[in-house]
């Protein structure tokens, strides 16, 4: 992890010593926020991907009912009629 001292603005790798090897200052408090910059990235891109799981589960959700709605009505006609209100109706959901 690199951080920058807050004393003398010293760019600074951490390795297993916390005090700055240019000017000696404690580098606790950069530390620390670096470590909360991280988690609040993780925690968005965390975010970020359960909403693709919901919408992806929807879409398998819509497409099953718009299956099943096929194979109960038949016939060419009308499964051309209701995949295209289907369809309008998915895009106005989404």
């Amino acid at each position: 992890m690199t951080v920058i001292c807050d004393y003398c603005e010293s760019v600074v790798e951490i390795t297993g010593n916390h005090n700055c090897p240019f000017c000696g200052a404690t580098l606790r408090e950069p530390i620390l926020r670096e470590a909360q910059r991280v988690r609040a990235e993780q925690d968005e891109l965390e975010k970020k991907l359960e909403l693709k799981q919901k919408e992806r589960e929807q879409q398998e959700e819509n497409e099953r009912i718009l299956d099943f709605a096929l194979s109960v009505l038949g016939g060419s006609t009308g499964r051309s009629l209701l995949r295209r209100a289907a369809k309008n109706a998915i895009k106005k959901n989404l």
